[in-house]
């Protein structure tokens, strides 16, 4: 992915592409769907307008391998763990759906056992890159899902409890959330939990400032680029300030000019 710099110590990533083989994998199941349907039209000679028609044409197992492929393509496309068990499932029913058209002399045994093979290796081929494996079985590699985030370093309160605050600095923003540079031992000290909610206040520019609730998400040690401290999953409640956040961070992003 590619990262564009910007002036100081402002930077954001501006890629959020799904991978070629997530692309690839999702669209294979969706061209399988689609070709039930089509088939349909095609072989009936019916018109793709005519919904019912067609669709009084698909048997149930049909309609079953067609609903389950498209299913297959969604979490394909979101690299989700529950394709690995959806795809067991679609790989027997299609070849037990290409063997009885078989049998019904629409077209060969040969061709049908071809088929449900090309359909197999294509389905499960993905599962040999590495890569591939990391989208399926670590969510946080699914970058091309998660919000951008932007580097910046704006003032931020916190308030937990009456008359207790304290103050940080983020270290990015993304549109639903922030880390925050702090000290580990400061963050201990202050008894934060991941899961507890506490309030704060974002600070943009001399004289806007947000009212948040955040989500305590993670404590981390310094790692990467990245320093000792805390994020937050953040929510606005006045839809003002969420616009004027998005806003800002859109700004960031289109203003800036890559160095």
């Amino acid at each position: 992915m590619r990262n564009r710099s910007w002036n100081g110590h402002e930077d954001f990533n501006m890629t959020r592409r799904h991978p070629l083989v997530v692309k690839l994998h999702a669209s294979l199941f969706f061209i399988v769907g689609l070709g039930f349907p089509i088939q349909s039209c095609l072989h009936h000679r019916i018109p793709p307008g005519s919904f019912q028609l067609w669709m009084s044409h698909l048997s149930p197992l049909n309609i079953a391998v067609m609903t389950l492929s498209f299913l297959a393509s969604y979490f394909a496309w979101h690299a989700s763990r529950v394709l690995v068990l959806l795809l067991p499932i679609l790989i027997v029913l299609l070849c037990e759906n290409n063997l009885l058209v078989a049998l019904s002399e629409d077209i060969s045994v040969e061709r049908a056992w071809a088929l449900n093979s090309l359909f197999a290796l294509g389905s499960v081929a993905p599962a040999f890159l590495a890569g591939y494996r990391k989208y399926l079985l670590r969510p946080a590699s699914r970058v091309w899902l998660q919000a951008q985030r932007v580097s910046v370093a704006l003032p931020v309160s916190f308030q937990k409890g009456p008359g207790f605050k304290f103050q940080a600095t983020t270290f990015d923003i993304s549109t639903n959330g922030i880390f925050v540079s702090c000290a580990l031992d400061k963050a201990k000290a202050l008894g934060l939990q991941v899961g507890e909610t506490i309030s704060m206040e974002l600070a943009i520019g001399s004289f806007f400032k947000l009212p948040a609730k955040g989500d305590l998400i993670r404590i981390e040690n310094s790692k990467g680029r990245y320093p000792e401290g805390m994020a937050f999953k953040i929510r606005l409640e006045n839809p003002r300030d969420q616009k004027y956040y998005r806003g800002y961070i859109t700004r960031l992003m289109l203003s800036k000019t890559p160095s």
